[in-house]
């Protein structure tokens, strides 16, 4: 069992400490509960806020959010699997980066429109420079 002195906490956060807030971010905290979730690929951390709000504590992992969180880093990568390893982490929720998987992307005229499709998982034909970049880098 992990000791809080490296960095595990038995108390079980309030709400209103702020600590079980859906923005804060799990590799810079002081201190995090003894188990806890992750939502990779979080966005907007809607799934992080909703089991936030039920007091459980689950943290966002998302470059959009933060910078360092990168999960081809092998040391975030390292970070991960040893919090999954030693049974801190009870629950994951992985999104698709919505640069290329998102079904939101369509042909509304309102946002960007698709770049791959069922059919075209490796990208729609005469994609431009900016998409066929997406494609590649987030497949």
């Amino acid at each position: 069992m992990v000791s809080p002195k490296s960095g595990e906490s038995d108390a079980r956060p309030s709400s209103s400490e702020g600590l079980l807030r859906s923005e804060r971010d799990v590799f810079s905290e002081a201190s995090l509960p003894r188990r806890f979730g992750l939502e990779i690929f979080a966005g907007t951390a809607r799934i992080c806020k909703c089991f936030n709000d039920k007091h459980m504590p689950m943290y966002p992992i998302d470059i959009c959010l933060f910078s360092h969180h990168n999960v081809l880093d092998k040391a975030v990568e390292h970070r991960i699997f040893n919090w999954i390893r030693s049974g801190r982490i009870c629950f994951i929720w992985c999104g698709m980066p919505c640069t290329s998987f998102s079904r939101a992307r369509k042909w509304d005229g309102l946002g960007p429109g698709p770049i791959r499709t069922p059919d075209a998982l490796w990208g729609l034909p005469n994609l431009n420079a900016s998409d066929r970049r997406k494609v590649i880098t987030h497949w």
